[in-house]
């Protein structure tokens, strides 16, 4: 039969559960702003019934654990979802930085409208007459003007995605960095839990704590995450370990030929010591960086380049043929070979740009500025060397001017023309491209958007800028065919030198709106997915709150019920016995 003293172990029983509860609440409370905390909940079951002729009864109540409110499935699939927001939030970013700069330069100062303005200086030079007038020298002094500022804002429009490189590679340099450190500290939290849960025990604030270290993790990666049953987990990035268990591995940064940085992932044994994981990396601000910093920087770097390749070359063709007001006495080309015994198509013979089997002409003028001679010099890629066209170009018709002019290449392999004291030269028509190849009489040196910039002679000398072929009166075929150069065509598509900036711009602002609604789709997501969180594992104040009235008042029963026990004690004690005394 029952007993008082089981009775009083029964009362005992529901007040300790009672304030185990109580503790447990008073936690949840204390974490009522902590996100990263999943509230807890003490499992409570009925002690184990005593057997007596009486019947079974019970002995109270029993905690067996304090468990997290926690749902796996919710906690990945957000986790995804952040991951992935991080991805597209960051080249949201990215893409405000470039769409920033440009939308300001548009006002006044930025690419089209230098382009705008250096195609017009050209036009009003083109209506002027080929002389010595000032008006004539005006306009030149303008379109050199033009073409520098032009050529300044081009290699600031390079410089801007360069920087905007150097800040990836720094961002990535930082994510590595913290990536190696949480995987430490995770590392010990595994160790940290096996232990605690060796028992039989829920180590749940460290399960949080962990949980956020990994959040935090995808944010920057995309991850894979696995849990064993002692309860350590292994944390992937790119299908390669950063943690395992008790052990974690490290994420370095290896340096390309190109300049930039590789993430790779290092392992400690000696068969595998290291992976590049750089374009396997999905979703986070890393994959993002990276798409940002080798893709879509590199594509528009890329159209600056054609632009400006077009730009270049098309210009400098036409300027090269032509003449300005002052001709020349000696003159070395811009670009070099680095052998000139080997054939111009050889790998160490070559130019910048292709040569094809033609000629192109050279125009010797007498001391009172008649043409003396026009020689034409052969060109076949295949066959002739550097030094051979030196050889042409001092030989051919050197009966007619007795050795006049004469070329040769320099030790650094620049090809340099000259003529005798009382002669001048200038270029004339060439089907081969080698003027434009070599150097000769270019308006713009340079290859591409990095370096692009006016020939050091026309900055010397705005004589030099070449508006006609012959420097007859009215002749302005030259200024006249490198205004049409704004129309030729950069890109597939048709689109011209002229429609570029439009273009370019447009690019940008359809791939920034493309960004900004997959930005606002994943916001949604997420916002939607932690909602779904916060309601299985966040804390509610005012559920806390019930919960600490029915635990005080379940205190206050049991601590009533153990009084009335304690009272039927004395009775059985002081007063049995005592009747009739």
């Amino acid at each position: 039969m029952s007993n008082l003293m089981a009775m009083l172990n029964t009362g005992l029983s529901g007040i300790m559960a009672a304030q185990v509860q109580l503790d447990v609440t008073g936690h949840n409370i204390a974490n009522l702003n902590n996100k990263n905390y999943s509230r807890q909940r003490v499992e409570v079951v009925s002690a184990y019934a005593m057997k007596s002729k009486e019947g079974t009864y019970g002995q109270g109540v029993k905690t067996v654990g304090v468990v997290r409110i926690y749902d796996e499935i919710l906690t990945r699939t957000l986790r995804n979802e952040t991951s992935s927001l991080a991805y597209w939030a960051n080249n949201q970013q990215g893409l405000d930085s470039i769409q920033v700069y440009f939308n300001e330069l548009e006002t006044g100062s930025g690419l089209g409208e230098h382009l705008l303005n250096y195609f017009n200086a050209w036009q009003d030079l083109s209506v002027i007459p080929p002389d010595n007038s000032d008006e004539s020298y005006i306009k030149r002094t303008q379109v050199l003007a033009t073409a520098e500022e032009l050529c300044a804002q081009i290699q600031n429009d390079y410089a801007m995605f360069r920087q905007l490189k150097d800040n990836i590679n720094e961002n990535l340099k930082s994510a590595v960095s913290e990536i190696n450190a949480i995987a430490e500290s995770i590392a010990k939290l595994n160790s940290d839990i096996v232990r605690v849960e060796a028992d039989g025990s829920h180590a749940n604030d460290l399960r949080d704590t962990r949980d956020a270290l990994v959040n935090t993790v995808a944010q920057m990666a995309g991850i894979n995450v696995t849990e064993r049953p002692n309860g350590e987990i292994a944390v992937y990035i790119a299908g390669e370990p950063i943690v395992d268990g008790a052990r974690a591995f490290k994420l370095e940064l290896e340096l390309r030929e190109d300049g930039e940085y590789d993430v790779i992932w290092r392992a400690s044994n000696i068969d595998k010591t290291s992976t590049v994981i750089s374009n396997r990396i999905a979703g986070g601000t890393m994959q993002s960086d990276i798409y940002l910093r080798d893709t879509l920087i590199n594509k528009y770097t890329k159209e600056l380049d054609e632009l400006v390749k077009t730009l270049i070359y098309e210009t400098n063709k036409i300027h090269a043929s032509g003449q300005g007001l002052a001709r020349f006495t000696e003159l070395t080309a811009t670009n070099s070979v680095a052998s000139p015994r080997f054939p111009i198509e050889s790998e160490y013979g070559n130019l910048p740009y292709p040569l094809q089997e033609g000629t192109f002409q050279i125009k010797i003028y007498d001391a009172e500025g008649v043409l003396a001679a026009t020689q034409s010099v052969s060109i076949d890629p295949k066959t002739d060397t550097l030094n051979g066209i030196a050889e042409k170009i001092s030989t051919s018709g050197g009966d007619i001017l007795n050795g006049t002019i004469q070329s040769y290449v320099d030790y650094q392999g620049y090809l340099q023309i000259r003529v005798t004291e009382g002669y001048t030269f200038s270029f004339g028509e060439d089907t081969s491209g080698f003027l434009v190849a070599a150097g000769f009489n270019n308006f713009f040196s340079g290859t591409d958007s990095s370096n692009i910039s006016v020939d050091s002679h026309i900055k010397t000398n705005i004589a030099y800028i070449s508006t006609s072929v012959e420097g007859d009166v009215g002749d302005n075929e030259i200024a006249k065919a490198i205004v049409e150069v704004q129309f030729k065509s950069v890109l597939e598509g048709g689109i011209t030198i002229s429609d570029f900036y439009g273009y370019f711009i447009g690019r940008i602002a359809s791939e920034k709106q493309q960004t900004d609604l997959f930005v606002a789709t994943k916001e949604m997501s997420v916002a939607s997915y932690e909602e779904k969180v916060q309601a299985v594992s966040g804390v509610s104040e005012s559920e806390e709150t019930a919960n600490l009235i029915i635990f005080e008042k379940m205190l206050q029963a049991n601590a009533r019920f153990i009084n009335a026990v304690d009272e039927m004690l004395d009775i059985i004690v002081n007063n049995l016995g005592l009747v009739g005394r």
